[in-house]
């Protein structure tokens, strides 16, 4: 139990304080914008409660994975361990997450910011093809499908909750979305494994 509430308060800071901060930095600098009926709860045009929001979306795919996870094949859930350092997996994982996200935000208006994040997942596959666990490449691909293909509904304009302004990816979403889900993915994928403190 005392395993299972670390993992969860570690993917609850993490999408607390990595994607809360930066979606309130991506909102500042006219990446995206939320909806004016929103403004009881916002400072600037950000709503104070995203990184709360970001904290338990991190929670639910640390649960939906743990779980997915277990009904994939034996060969795939049996696989050793890259490193003796489940910190060092984890920290791993989050650098080019983070990276992802720094760079969204530095080629916000750059004319390459789509094709960037396209070579950059494409990138992704390859290495983690070549030289990771084959559950990692599946936990970078459903959840970098996963979670943009939800945002994607959560961004009908009908909702009228928040809207990105650069739009790549079917109308609605930025290109670097599959890029960064997909190393959340690999980053839950490793939370999920640490072993008992």
């Amino acid at each position: 139990m005392a395993s299972s509430r670390g993992r969860a308060l570690l993917a609850f800071a993490i999408g607390f304080v990595v994607f809360g901060g930066f979606d309130s930095l991506y909102t500042w600098a006219g990446g995206q914008s939320y909806s004016a009926r929103l403004a009881p709860v916002s400072v600037h045009g950000w709503p104070v409660y995203v990184p709360f929001q970001m904290g338990l979306a991190a929670l639910v795919v640390l649960a939906g994975w743990s779980r997915l996870s277990r009904v994939l094949p034996e060969a795939l859930r049996r696989e050793p361990l890259t490193t003796s350092s489940p910190w060092r997996a984890i920290g791993a994982s989050l650098a080019p997450l983070v990276f992802g996200l720094a760079l969204a935000f530095v080629l916000l208006d750059h004319p390459t910011h789509g094709s960037a994040f396209v070579a950059l997942t494409m990138l992704s596959v390859l290495a983690l093809a070549i030289g990771a666990r084959r559950i990692e490449l599946v936990a970078f691909a459903l959840v970098g499908i996963a979670g943009p293909a939800a945002e994607w509904a959560l961004l009908d304009p009908r909702l009228d909750y928040w809207r990105f302004v650069h739009t790549e990816l079917f109308e609605r979403l930025p290109a670097w979305e599959p890029f960064v889900y997909g190393w959340v993915g690999v980053t839950i994928h490793r939370i999920s494994e640490r072993p008992d403190a």
